[in-house]
């Protein structure tokens, strides 16, 4: 993403999520890992139809060197049209939304903050 920032994408054992085909994506940067973003983007039944981000736990500083990392979760209800092996094809206006609502979940992870009421998307 950025100069010295690097993603770990790894796919949730479904044993360990909420629902099958949860992802998770580590973001590090310099070595310390600043965040976790997992990614619910397909529709299934008894799912709500939206697209948001929720912060879990937000990121900020807690004391002098003691940091708390971000939980954020990115929900959508994307349609997932498959054409045979593994390409997944998602409509124009469903990727606007994934990167719209990744940028609130990287807004979420970067943002840090002495309290945690200003951290992310609320201050």
């Amino acid at each position: 993403i950025f100069d010295g920032v690097e993603c770990r994408v790894s796919q949730v054992d479904p044993e360990a999520s909420w629902c099958e085909g949860l992802w998770k994506v580590s973001i590090i940067e310099d070595g310390t890992e600043l965040g976790t973003i997992y990614l619910d983007l397909f529709s299934r039944e008894n799912k709500a139809q939206q697209s948001a981000h929720f912060v879990v736990q937000c990121s900020r500083n807690k004391s002098e060197g003691d940091f708390q990392e971000a939980i954020v979760v990115l929900l959508c209800s994307f349609s997932g049209k498959r054409n045979g092996g593994n390409t997944l094809y998602l409509f124009p206006s469903e990727v606007k939304t994934l990167f719209h609502e990744f940028g609130h979940a990287i807004h979420s992870v970067f943002s840090s903050s002495k309290y945690h009421y200003l951290s992310g998307t609320r201050g």
